[in-house]
């Protein structure tokens, strides 16, 4: 299965809570591809959490330095990148991404997204001290500022299964997402 898109890499994205860093190991794992989670990478790197970044450069400077480390990612050898929810949103990432690889949008509903934050809001630090209508509050939100960008993934992953987004879909695409409609159900 990886020979499919040679070596370009396989981007995930979603909401909050939605799952990325599970479906993109899970796909990474299934595919024989090296699994990126960019979050874990910057704190790796930067030597500080995701939270710790966001008040030590504010949240410009922190979308800056994860554009610069999202670029970094993506020229390794064909890997499937797990982004945070925000990356899509900052200047041209959702381009690039879309121009380098191939997008896979995994789209949870806000309430299902509610109650996985409620159960475990420890390590998402936009969410901390909020309750369950404040949540939704932030997750409204974030989708009104985020759905725009998600909606140019190649492909859309719902529950109950995959869908097409971008009408120009080369063959080595479709075969990939021929792949992970039958085996969607495995991944989340």
């Amino acid at each position: 299965m990886s020979q499919i898109l040679g070596d370009k890499p396989i981007f995930i994205l979603g909401m909050p809570a939605s799952g990325k860093s599970t479906m993109g190991a899970k796909l990474a794992r299934l595919m024989g591809l090296q699994s990126e989670d960019l979050d874990k990478f910057i704190e790796k790197k930067e030597k500080r959490s995701i939270a710790e970044l966001f008040v030590y450069y504010g949240e410009d400077g922190f979308r800056e330095l994860e554009r610069m480390y999202l670029r970094k990612l993506a020229q390794n050898e064909a890997s499937v990148i797990s982004t945070g929810g925000g990356a899509p949103v900052y200047r041209d990432n959702m381009d690039y991404m879309n121009d380098v690889g191939m997008t896979i949008f995994l789209n949870v509903e806000l309430t299902v997204l509610q109650q996985r934050i409620l159960g475990n809001n420890r390590f998402r630090p936009m969410f901390l001290g909020l309750n369950e209508i404040q949540i939704m509050h932030k997750l409204l939100e974030l989708w009104d500022k985020r759905k725009e960008y998600y909606q140019k993934s190649m492909v859309e992953i719902k529950p109950d299964g995959c869908h097409i987004n971008n009408e120009s879909f080369d063959n080595q695409y479709i075969t990939l997402f021929l792949y992970l409609k039958k085996n969607a159900v495995y991944f989340w």
